[in-house]
C-alpha cells in the first residue's frame, strides 16, 4: 500500500509518532544537598548538571545563572565553570524544561554554596618597632572564609606558631568567618631585620596567604637597622670623642 501511496503512509508515520508524547516526569539538578545548595570550592572547577527524567520528544533545557541563560540541551544540560570565582557564591540556579508541544515548562533552583578561602591578613601594627627588652605582641586578621582560617606564624625560617592564640568569629550575615590571631614571642637582637609572618589557610586554600614586615630592634633609642648602619653609628660615636680630646688639649 506505501508503495502505491507513500505520501499516505508518511503521514500515518507521523500521526503515530505524536501520539507517544510524554510530559517529563521530573526536573532535577545533580549532586544537590536537601536544602538545594550545589557545594563547591572557590577556585576549582565548579560543575552543573540538569536533567529531565522521562518526555517525548526530549524536552529543552535551560541553565540560567542569576536569571541569565548560560547553557542549553536536549534531555540534559551540563555546564562547567572553570575555575569558579568567589563572587558566584549564593547565586541562584535555575533549570528550565520547555516542551512546546505539550505546553508544559517545569522549572527547579538551587543556589550556590562555596567554601571560601581566607582574604588577606593584616597586621594590627606596621612597622614593628621593638625595644631591646621589649616583647613582641602583635596580631593578624583575617576576614572572609568559609571554614574558619587558621593561621601560622613564622620568623627568620622558623614556625613560632606555638607562642599565639587565635580567635574565631561567626558573621551570621555573610555566612563567613573572620579570625584574629595574636602572637607574642621575645625577640632578641639577632632577630633584627628579619621577617615576621603570619599566613592564615582552610580546606579552600591549604597553602594559605601571607603578610609580612621586617622586625626591628632599638637600642638606647637607636635602631638596629643593618650591619652597616651600626658600622656608620660607631665611627659617629669615635667622631665625637675624638673631637671632644682635641677641645681639652
Amino acid at each position: 500500500m506505501c508503495e502505491e501511496c507513500p505520501s499516505m503512509c508518511h503521514i500515518t508515520k507521523y500521526q503515530a509518532y505524536w501520539l507517544h508524547n510524554e510530559p517529563v516526569e521530573k526536573l532535577e539538578f545533580l549532586d544537590t544537598t536537601l536544602d538545594k545548595r550545589l557545594n563547591g570550592v572557590e577556585g576549582q572547577d565548579f560543575h552543573i548538571k540538569c536533567i529531565a527524567k522521562g518526555g517525548q520528544p526530549p524536552p529543552f533545557l535551560s541553565i540560567k545563572i542569576r536569571n541569565q541563560v548560560v547553557e542549553q540541551g536536549n534531555q540534559s544540560v551540563e555546564l562547567t565553570i572553570k575555575p569558579i570565582p568567589r563572587d558566584f557564591d549564593n547565586a541562584s540556579v535555575e533549570c528550565i524544561a520547555n516542551d512546546s508541544d505539550l505546553n508544559i515548562s517545569l522549572s527547579t533552583k538551587a543556589y550556590i554554596y562555596l567554601s571560601l578561602k581566607p582574604l588577606a591578613p593584616v597586621f594590627d601594627r606596621d612597622p614593628v618597632i621593638l625595644k631591646e627588652t621589649e616583647q613582641l605582641e602583635i596580631s593578624c586578621t583575617s576576614t572572609g572564609s568559609r571554614p574558619a582560617a587558621l593561621f601560622n606564624w613564622f620568623m627568620g625560617g622558623k614556625n613560632i606558631t606555638s607562642y599565639s592564640t587565635q580567635k574565631f568569629t561567626y558573621e551570621s550575615t555573610t555566612d563567613m568567618y573572620t579570625t584574629i590571631s595574636v602572637l607574642r614571642y621575645t625577640v632578641v637582637k639577632q632577630n633584627n631585620g628579619q621577617l615576621i609572618t603570619c599566613r592564615a589557610s582552610n580546606e579552600a586554600d591549604p597553602i594559605g596567604i601571607s603578610a609580612s614586615q621586617t622586625i626591628q630592634n632599638q637600642i638606647e633609642g637607636k635602631s638596629w637597622a643593618s650591619p652597616d648602619t651600626q658600622n656608620l653609628d660607631s665611627d659617629y660615636r669615635w667622631r665625637v670623642i675624638l673631637y671632644s680630646l682635641s677641645k681639652e688639649y
